[in-house]
């Protein structure tokens, strides 16, 4: 076969052809074509999920403020948006919708899977719609609906946001740099402790050229009157104590009220203002004297913090000191919260406590925020730079950097800057999907890539990472792709094999005035079909102090018996084996987890209350299937591990029972291959969930359980 060359000119008819021209046996069933050289809520349930109905996974509707660039490029000070991840057990293409109501607007508002209005990557099962104008505070509805009318809700609260927009710093706005590794910098001016010492007399005046660490809008707060009003929050140090100082809209400050601040305070820890843990100093300031309470032991529950030679004085404002020598490293006492309290909670404030950061080849396109977005970094906690790596000379570049709170709102800036040098293509990077994602086998899957330069492409797949190639856009399909990023054919991707590893590529080309290239990305691979097929999942990420939820099954009067069964998790919580269940507040259970406890343990629930009876320091591989066997013989119960022995537990609390499975905080538990037999093997219970379904399970989730309801359902086997 002749090798054909780029042609732009095909980019002017693209979506129809790429649409239209594919032949029905475009891969030919994947055939291999010779090897080929190197071409970013919580909330409370409405109603439980039915079987067979979509799941609304996560959810989040967030007012979003942004800085005075950003403000000028999108108009307007505020950008809301409105997301949610859903779940089908009979695939993407069963969903009919996914809308968002508030009682403070009579009407539905669509949210959408197709990279427009906001959505980042088209068909992954995250619905968007940004911006969201103007929407009122309240509580919002979230509803998605299957072509067979079931529907699936979900609440949230939209909260006024008071976070103020991180400050860029390097590069200048518009700068030209002279390198392709530039660092990124920003000011974060909600988080450092300024040298100063301080009188405390209860008068700002020593406070006077030194920068707030909080600066709080006017007219906020709930219990009314300006000197229950937040303004500022300062804190500075000396070699000998941190001083904190507290100052209200009105003065002096209302004489009843209290001060709570959540505070950094350890070198390197997790900002955290929930389990697991607290890490967090909270401490509140009265009259003249202060508590304080951390998680000093990391169990998820707050412990008294005694703090000593400290001194309160109140005035026009709060004024505080305390010695550095009851504090790890003042340094690190920086606010994350800050409350004024008379009564009730008046006046919280967000504060950010972790940053993050975007790139883009050109302006972003709000409406389509995947399209040229060649890099993304996690959340950085506390960190105020970072360098992304290469970039292509003679190219502008767009970066946003976000700052976000442990308890809700974001706020956003934006600058540009220019690579400075000739702008030669280079390879193109791969950006979605992910390497080792699985596709919904049921809708059209979209791929994105970076330019770097060229404005051509052709999207290559293989079975064995290009040993051998199955099919490429261009030469077997005839297509020269013009942008960033295409959905493949449903008639194409039905012929896909599924549950099996198919890798993807993308070369790229720079044409006009002559041919540059091709240049050949790096390889991802992907599965078409629902992860670990065949198994039961539950994929929310309820939870509570015991079990957020489990499943049941069997007979009451099963004594001694042997109970296997395969876990296997994609998050770090808790997923449980149950055994010798009499109801959910009565059983035996063996749990793995990699959350603050990182261990494998047995533990009894009676009455609703745990009681350890053995654990052991070990954390699991995500994503890893692990064997288990229970055996429980009389009062003695024996737990091996992939064949291991690993607990021997004498205890006779109960002495027969059911099975089940239990997931907690966990958004990615498996179960599969559960056999319960008699103590000589005989066979009592099995459940492979090869049938496609979950038949005899009984789901019970724990009342109270956040982020609930749970959704379980079976991974089809194709």
């Amino acid at each position: 076969m002749s090798r054909k060359v780029f042609n732009p000119v095909w980019f002017l008819a693209l979506f129809l052809v790429f649409c239209l021209s594919f032949a029905p046996d475009g891969w030919g069933g994947w055939r291999g074509h010779g090897h080929d050289r190197d071409i970013r809520g919580d909330g409370a349930d409405v109603h439980a999920a039915a079987p067979g109905s979509p799941v609304i996974l996560d959810f989040w509707i967030d007012k979003i403020n942004l800085g005075p660039a950003m403000a000028t490029v999108y108009g307007g000070s505020v950008l809301a948006d409105a997301d949610t991840r859903v779940f089908d057990p009979d695939g993407l293409a069963d969903i009919e919708s996914v809308t968002i109501r508030t009682s403070g607007i009579p009407r539905d508002f669509s949210l959408y899977d197709d990279g427009t209005h906001g959505d980042f990557y088209s068909h992954d099962g995250e619905y968007s719609l940004r911006p969201f104008l103007n929407p009122p505070t309240g509580d919002y509805t979230f509803t998605a609906t299957d072509r067979s009318g079931q529907t699936y809700q979900r609440m949230t609260a939209l909260n006024d946001n008071n976070m103020p927009p991180p400050q860029p710093v390097a590069p200048l706005n518009g700068e030209l740099i002279p390198t392709t590794t530039p660092t990124l910098q920003w000011y974060d001016f909600n988080k450092h402790t300024q040298s100063a010492t301080i009188i405390v007399d209860g008068d700002p005046a020593d406070w006077a050229g030194l920068t707030p660490a909080v600066v709080d809008p006017q007219g906020d707060s709930l219990c009314g009157g300006m000197d229950r009003d937040i303004k500022h929050v300062y804190t500075a140090m000396d070699s000998s104590y941190v001083y904190i100082m507290v100052e209200t809209y009105g003065v002096p400050i209302h004489n009843s009220a209290a001060i709570t601040i959540k505070a950094d305070y350890k070198a390197g820890q997790h900002i955290a203002q929930e389990w697991p843990p607290i890490s967090d100093l909270i401490v509140n300031f009265y009259t003249d004297t202060l508590a304080a309470w951390t998680d000093i032991d990391l169990n998820g529950f707050l412990e008294f913090y005694p703090i000593s030679g400290y001194l309160v004085v109140r005035g026009s404002v709060i004024e505080a000191r305390i010695p550095l020598s009851e504090i790890e490293n003042a340094a690190y006492f920086n606010p994350t919260y800050v409350n004024i309290w008379d009564g009730v909670g008046c006046d919280p404030t967000e504060i950010a406590t972790d940053y993050w950061v975007m790139i883009w080849d050109g302006v972003p396109d709000m409406t389509h925020i995947g399209k040229d977005l060649i890099w993304e970094s996690d959340a950085f906690e506390g960190e105020v730079s970072v360098t992304p790596g290469f970039l292509i000379p003679g190219r502008t570049y767009y970066w946003i950097v976000g700052a976000s709170s442990d308890k809700e709102g974001d706020a956003m800036e934006m600058w540009s800057f220019t690579v400075d040098g000739q702008p030669d293509p280079v390879a193109p990077l791969l950006s979605y999907p992910e390497d080792g994602a699985y596709l919904d086998s049921t809708i059209s899957p979209a791929f994105y890539w970076t330019s770097n330069n060229n404005n051509a492409y052709s999207i290559d797949f293989s079975l064995d990472n290009f040993n051998t190639i199955a099919w490429r856009s261009y030469e077997d399909g005839g297509i020269s792709l013009g942008d960033t990023y295409t959905l493949l054919p449903l008639n194409l991707w039905s012929k896909a094999p599924t549950n099996v590893p198919i890798y993807w590529r993308v070369r790229g080309a720079k044409v006009g005035g002559g041919i540059t290239g091709p240049f050949t990305s790096g390889t991802r691979r992907f599965t078409r079909g629902f992860p670990h097929p065949g198994s039961l999942g539950q994929l929310t990420n309820i939870g509570s102090d015991r079990l957020g939820t489990h499943v049941y099954n069997g007979i009451p009067g099963w004594n001694n018996y042997i109970f296997s069964a395969r876990m296997l998790s994609e998050d770090d919580d808790g997923v449980s084996l149950l055994s010798r269940y009499q109801d959910e507040n009565n059983y035996y259970a063996l749990n793995m987890g990699n959350d603050g406890r990182a261990a494998i343990s047995v533990e009894k629930v009676v009455g609703g209350v745990s009681y350890w009876l053995g654990s052991l320091q070990w954390m699991y591989q995500p994503g890893v299937w692990y064997d288990f066997d229970v055996i429980l013989n009389g009062q003695n119960i024996k737990v091996y591990r992939d064949g291991g022995l690993i607990f021997t537990i004498d205890d006779s609390t109960f002495s027969s029972g059911k099975v089940g499975l239990g997931s907690s905080w966990n958004e990615g538990s498996y179960f599969d291959d559960v056999v319960v037999t008699d103590l000589v093997g005989n066979p009592l219970f099995s459940d492979d969930f090869n049938d496609g379904n979950m038949d005899g399970w009984t789901v019970f989730d724990t009342p109270g359980a956040e982020e609930g309801p749970s959704s379980w359902f079976v991974s089809p086997v194709n």
